[in-house]
């Protein structure tokens, strides 16, 4: 494991740093890696944190496991506020938890004004 962190926080951005430790952990297994929150959004600061998304196609608990080990070295490297090791999904769960999210949404129509819709929750991404 040190050996991916070291390599990936060669990148010199920790947000590229995220993405690629990704793909160097998950392999032909990741079907998408991205970063969101204050990073995506331009707003960040020095010590912001990384929000790195994750999807693979089947749970790897060995590689999920390791993967937020590193993403929380990559952070400590990058001398960045940490308080969370990113979201990692498999595509079945997480294609349950959209799916989910839209029945509720189409059942609860005012569900669109509550702060989890409106803020930056990741679970939201279907909108």
């Amino acid at each position: 494991m040190t050996s991916i962190v070291g390599h990936a926080t060669r990148i010199g951005d920790p947000a590229a740093a995220a993405v690629h430790l990704a793909k160097a952990t998950f392999g032909t297994s990741l079907i998408a890696a991205f970063v969101g929150g204050s990073r995506a959004a331009g707003t960040h600061h020095e010590r912001s944190d990384v929000d790195a998304f994750v999807v693979i196609s089947a749970s790897d608990r060995l590689r999920e496991v390791e993967y937020a080990l590193a993403l929380r070295s990559i952070h400590h490297e990058y001398n960045l506020k940490f308080d969370h090791c990113g979201e990692i999904f498999d595509l079945a769960t997480l294609n349950s938890l959209l799916s989910f999210t839209e029945l509720i949404d189409t059942r609860a129509p005012n569900m669109g004004a509550s702060p989890c819709y409106q803020g930056n929750c990741l679970l939201s991404i279907y909108r």
